[in-house]
């Protein structure tokens, strides 16, 4: 029974798939979660032990074809991103937690590409993003450290969107992305004796797009 029921499933989605016009731009809305954390690695005397935290994004895209294959599509999304550090401090004989959550307005411009007769597409582009708030929890102790980090972030993008069948006008679609950041997070960097801080974040959206 459930070889049956597979085989349905494949069937309605390649027929639905070649229904689908990639042709056509699109209006499209977006919402998901993120799992992020941090490449930094600490500075002289001090060792971080780096780890992802939970956050969340959402947006508004729009879907720009030259033709069925290939298509731009600008973004402007929402991110809460960040990680969680353990470590000893300058070789002392504490440790602390510490956790990191930074809010940014981001506008990604992703060059896609949609393989013929399958509801698979491939991304990658680049992302410019604005910090719009940035906290720091420790032990339990929540404070505002947006003044330490820069007000711009510059990151790249890739990631792969696959098409639920839903409705020939109606683009339904899961989509997973990674982004790594290009620029350090940090202000001072080599004044205070830190390494570079950048952004690195996995996401998984769902798409509803007209």
């Amino acid at each position: 029974m459930k070889k049956y029921v597979t085989l349905i499933f494949a069937i309605a989605c390649f027929h639905i798939a070649k229904a689908q016009d990639y042709s056509k731009a699109r209006i499209g809305v977006q919402a998901g979660g993120t799992y992020s954390t941090f490449s930094e690695t600490g500075s002289e005397g001090t060792t971080y032990s780096n780890s992802y935290k939970f956050g969340y994004v959402g947006g508004v895209f729009f879907y720009l074809p030259f033709n069925k294959n290939w298509a731009i599509q600008p973004e402007l999304d929402y991110q809460m991103s960040g990680g969680k550090t353990e470590g000893a401090f300058l070789n002392q004989d504490y440790d602390r937690k510490l956790s990191i959550s930074q809010y940014y307005l981001n506008v990604p411009v992703l060059a896609k590409y949609h393989f013929d007769h399958t509801a698979l597409s491939l991304m990658a582009g680049p992302q410019f993003g604005v910090l719009t708030k940035a906290n720091q929890n420790i032990d339990g102790y929540q404070t505002n450290i947006k003044s330490d980090f820069k007000s711009n972030d510059f990151s790249g993008v890739i990631g792969a969107e696959y098409a639920l069948p839903f409705f020939k006008d109606h683009y339904f679609s899961v989509e997973a992305r990674y982004q790594l950041g290009f620029s350090d997070n940090l202000k001072n960097t080599t004044e205070n004796d830190n390494s570079p801080m950048r952004n690195r974040v996995v996401s998984l959206m769902l798409n509803y797009s007209f």
